[in-house]
């Protein structure tokens, strides 16, 4: 399995990253994001939700299929309405948890100035231009 994952990340890290057309692709959408995000700072508000967001869902879920494996490893005929009950509640809790953390973390970054966010668009108008100029991924 660890070969075949080797061999699809060196085929993709090969066919986006070394192939010029790509590059230019991906160079161009980060400058035109960049821009839009420049002429409207909530769309560079959402971009920063979504990339701060995607690792703690990771993670929660992560947590959750931990807890609901060691849930499953330990089963009994006589515990399986337990162990159905307490998947349901785990499952609840997950989704719970994770709209918790997100308006958490809407209500952080409804703080943040305008040139903060202005200042993400333009490095990020910077990092494709970079990726123009040198035609390499640079993340």
């Amino acid at each position: 399995m660890a070969g075949i994952g080797a061999f699809f990340y060196q085929w993709l890290n090969f066919f986006l990253g070394k192939i010029t057309i790509f590059m230019v692709i991906f160079a161009w959408i980060f400058i035109m994001s960049g821009v839009l995000m420049v002429i409207w700072p909530e769309r560079a508000r959402k971009k920063l939700m979504r990339i701060g967001f995607r690792p703690l869902k990771f993670l929660l879920f992560a947590v959750a299929f931990f807890v609901i494996t060691k849930l499953l490893s330990s089963i009994s005929i006589l515990r399986m309405s337990l162990i159905v009950s307490g998947l349901i509640g785990i499952i609840c809790l997950y989704y719970s948890l994770k709209k918790m953390i997100y308006e958490k973390m809407s209500r952080a970054l409804a703080k943040a100035p305008v040139s903060l966010l202005r200042g993400f668009a333009l490095a990020q108008i910077g990092a494709g231009l970079l990726m123009l100029v040198f035609q390499k991924r640079i993340w």
